[in-house]
């Protein structure tokens, strides 16, 4: 059975971008509007989209929200989202926009006494743990700064406290299009046994036949390779 492709929509300045390794100063704009992006994914058929407010990673707290909301309430993917999440107060203002399962990242390395009540308020089927890695250390605050963590250690932590799903993203492989980090996804997957989200480096319809070998494996997150046409994204949605 073909994995789960989840189509990405990174937002800048307001606009749909995708970055180079995380560079912000090496962006590439693909639409004006995030609004029609996401509008185009669901005429071809993606069921879940998967946004970050790149502003908002950055400033530790979100800018772009009002172009999530619209996008919520304008299509009927279910949409998960993240980006300057740090605070109870966030994580409900991106619940109330409308998204469907929010997703933390540097919170959970720099807040970890505040998770247990994520868990109570919003219920761990609404979590994603964003769990973003350089030279396998757990990084934060837009990729910028990375701790001396490792990403597997906190998703095992996590997992043992209710989260279900994990978004791992090798910084060094995104917006390269090279192929994933395969061996990194296989590792998870004998250590956390399920809810492993793969995302960075996908170039080719050949990078997700591979991805989709690994069985267990729950979705994997695409860019860039589908803005530079590398995939046939309809392929992957039936």
């Amino acid at each position: 059975m073909p994995v789960l492709v989840i189509p990405a929509i990174d937002i800048l300045d307001g606009k749909c971008v995708r970055l180079y390794k995380g560079e912000y100063e090496n962006q590439t704009i693909y639409n004006e509007s995030p609004l029609e992006q996401a509008q185009k994914f669901e005429q071809l058929g993606v069921k879940r989209l998967h946004i970050v407010d790149l502003n908002g990673a950055k400033e530790g707290t979100p800018v772009n929200i009002k172009i999530i909301s619209e996008i919520c309430l304008k299509t009927k993917m279910l949409i998960e989202a993240g980006g300057g999440i740090r605070t109870i107060e966030t994580a409900d203002a991106y619940l109330q926009s409308g998204v469907s399962k929010i997703i933390l990242g540097s919170l959970l390395a720099k807040k970890p006494e505040i998770i247990p009540d994520f868990i109570r308020l919003f219920g761990k089927e609404k979590l994603i743990a964003g769990i973003d890695f350089k030279n396998n250390l757990f990084a934060t605050d837009g990729w910028l700064e990375t701790t001396g963590k490792d990403p597997l250690d906190i998703a095992m932590e996590l997992q043992k406290q209710g989260f279900g799903e994990f978004i791992f993203t090798d910084i060094s492989k995104d917006g390269t299009l090279e192929g994933p980090n395969t061996l990194f996804y296989q590792k998870a997957l004998s250590k956390l046994k399920t809810g492993v989200i793969a995302s960075g480096g996908i170039g080719s319809d050949q990078h997700l036949e591979d991805l989709s070998r690994l069985s267990d494996l729950t979705g994997v997150v695409v860019g860039k390779a589908y803005y530079e046409n590398k995939i046939t994204l309809k392929n992957w949605l039936s």
